[in-house]
């Protein structure tokens, strides 16, 4: 088995609500909402799909009707599922999504078969990949998963990203095994202990982690922008400004496939996150966590118009960086 990608993570059904005003404690209010396929492994890999990668999904779901239900939605979105594994034992894990007014949102997740993604279930599975250009792993499944993932990557050559999310007891022990990693700006302050986000709390915590030698930091800070630390230098890139914010709920999942294809396709880590602030931002003008058409058209159009060490923006979007060294 030969793919450009393989994502090490989870798959979900999504339980969607769109909730106006959101719920106090003890309240019961009226939404509208649907379901949905989901998962960070699952998103980011149909994301990577839809860019034009060849992409396989390393997961578990249930032996249930969600479980087919949520492996054939990955299908559609033309990743190989062959690795996407029932248990027997636990249910496929569902995710609880609500959908505010502002087009923010909150999570909470139920893992169920995502659990059972072992170690020993990962080095396996590896047994029948015969070459890959990267491994891409989250948090949303056990860390000695991840660590094995990246192991068998190691082994190949293989480029190693990993989306510190959510953070977990363990993560520590995998930031170093990464050549890439990217977290939101709650995920960079709790895994750093540092109370802000920004140049200087980066170039910190940059010396601080155990990385190896010309690994990347990235920490993206929703409409913010993103934060990269690579090479010795700490670069801030501005998000596109937008008018209207439908759903975030996709954006960083959207931002870590489309940073991932970027790297592939041989630009530095900081081109590569004008990338992912490019259909991130574009994935926050639709509803739901998968990409859609118009976020592959923003894709591509951020590549193709992307010569080395220059802005992939659309002309009207404009970038404020600032560099500084480490």
């Amino acid at each position: 088995m030969k793919h450009e990608v393989v994502v090490v993570g989870s798959a979900n059904l999504d339980a969607i609500c769109r909730v106006d005003p959101p719920p106090q404690p003890g309240q019961t209010v009226i939404g509208s909402g649907s379901l949905a396929g989901g998962g960070k492994g699952a998103n980011q890999a149909c994301a990577l799909a839809s860019f034009g990668v060849s992409t396989t999904l390393l997961a578990r779901v249930g032996s249930d009707l969600a479980g087919v239900q949520v492996i054939d939605g990955i299908s559609d979105h033309g990743v190989d599922v062959e690795m996407v594994m029932p248990d027997p034992d636990e249910p496929t894990g569902i995710a609880f999504v609500s959908i505010l007014p502002d087009g923010d949102n909150t999570v909470v997740v139920a893992p169920g078969a995502n659990l059972t993604l072992s170690r020993t279930v990962v080095q396996l599975a590896f047994e029948d990949i015969e070459d890959t250009a990267m491994v891409l792993c989250q948090c949303e499944v056990p860390i000695d998963a991840v660590s094995a993932a990246f192991s068998e990557a190691e082994k190949v050559g293989a480029a190693k990203v990993l989306n510190a999310a959510p953070v977990v007891d363990g993560v520590e022990r995998v930031l170093g095994q990464a050549d890439h990693v990217i977290m939101n700006q709650s995920e960079f302050l709790e895994i750093s202990d540092e109370v802000t986000a920004d140049l200087e709390s980066l170039r910190r915590a940059h010396r601080r982690f155990p990385f190896h030698g010309g690994q990347a930091l990235i920490v993206t800070l929703g409409g913010d922008g993103v934060l990269v630390s690579h090479d010795g230098k700490a670069t801030h890139i501005a998000a596109p400004k937008l008018e209207n914010i439908v759903d975030t709920t996709g954006a960083g999942d959207t931002f870590c496939a489309g940073f991932a294809a970027a790297i592939l396709a041989g630009q530095s880590p900081e081109e590569a996150a004008r990338v992912g602030t490019s259909v991130g931002a574009a994935a926050t003008q639709v509803y739901g966590a998968r990409v859609d058409a118009s976020v592959v058209a923003d894709f591509e159009k951020a590549m193709a118009s992307q010569p080395p060490r220059q802005s992939s923006a659309p002309a009207s979007w404009h970038y404020d960086e600032e560099e500084d060294q480490l």
